[in-house]
This record gives structure tokens, sequence and C-alpha cells, in this order.
């Protein structure tokens, strides 16, 4: 796994103690021990910006329909999830997680650039992103 791949999660726990199954976007390539750094996605617009690309004021990024997303999409970096290579493996094993593909590069560039422009992300995780 690295940066740009989509993970489809059976059961994810929010925050907010609920759990669904959500896509997960991967934001960095870790050297161990390092943590994976994930955020979720959403395919309801409400009222977010609809056009593709940033939105580090909404803690947004847009993604037209492609390999990995059906339609468009959403990835959400209001919420981070931060989860260790052990953990990823065993979900992945346990059936939990899947490996849905990869964002092109440019677009996986983009995304993490993205987030690194939003004034909403802590110093701790820009430092899982690298530099």
């Amino acid at each position: 796994m690295r940066c740009g791949t989509v993970l489809h999660h059976s059961s994810l726990q929010f925050q907010d103690g609920t759990t669904a199954a959500k896509f997960l976007v991967v934001l960095n390539s870790p050297r161990p021990p390092a943590n994976y750094l994930c955020c979720k996605t959403t395919s309801r617009q409400k009222n977010r910006p609809g056009s593709p690309g940033c939105h580090s004021r909404y803690n947004l990024f847009v993604v037209d329909p492609c390999s990995c997303f059906r339609s468009r999409t959403w990835i959400q970096f209001h919420e981070f999830y931060e989860v260790s290579v052990n953990d990823l493996l065993r979900l992945k094993f346990n059936g939990i997680i899947s490996i849905v593909g990869d964002l092109d590069p440019v677009t996986s560039r983009s995304l993490v650039e993205c987030v690194k422009s939003s004034d909403d992300v802590s110093p701790y995780y820009l430092s899982l992103l690298g530099s």
C-alpha cells in the first residue's frame, strides 16, 4: 500500500462511536514503525463544493468518477484515521478491509498538497505526510 491507495472498510468506527461501510484513502507511504494516515470519503454532495480538486478551506478534495470511485467523491480530511501496519494486515486477513485500487499519481500528490494547505491539520498529522 502507498499514498493514494483506496480501501473499503466494511465497518469503520467513526469518532462518535457509530460504524458504517466506508471508503478510505491512504495519504502516506510510511516506513515502519510509522503508521498509515487515512481519511474517509463520501459520495453525498450535500452543501459541499462540486468542482473537482482542492477545497482545503472546507477540508475536502473532490474526485470525479475513476477506477476507484463510480461517482463523484468527496475525500474528507476533517478527521483522520491512523492505522498501524499490523492492524491493517489483521483487518485485511479478517476480510474487514479490502484494497479497491489506487488513485493516479497526479491526483494522489494533489490530494496530499491540499491536505497540507489546510489550516486545520495538526503538525503531528503533517509530520506523517512528510515534506
